[in-house]
């Protein structure tokens, strides 16, 4: 009988820790972390994304051999990748 009070006290000493546990985590308030920007690169491609508002963000595809790279944007609507604009990287500006 003694034995069976000892496990009873131990499994009710761990619920408390963790119940205890639990407040501690769900009242500390950790501001959400997010990512800026992400980049691949795979042969003569790098892929990258860009936010362009609070809710849109742009991906772009860079063919370093063709110079040419391709911005992609999420349509909602379609539920798809949408082409947005093509750009020719030999004809940007240098600086």
């Amino acid at each position: 009988m003694e034995n069976r009070k000892f496990q009873i006290g131990i499994l009710a000493l761990t619920a408390t820790i963790l119940f205890v546990g639990l407040i501690i985590v769900e009242t500390v308030s950790v501001p959400p972390v997010y990512a800026g920007s992400m980049q691949d690169r795979g042969g003569d491609y790098s892929l990258t994304s860009m936010r362009v508002s609070s809710s849109k963000e742009a991906v772009w595809v860079i063919d370093a051999r063709a110079r040419m790279a391709a911005v992609y944007m999420y349509d909602n609507n379609a539920n798809s990748l949408v082409l947005r604009d093509r750009i020719n990287i030999a004809d940007l500006p240098i600086r």
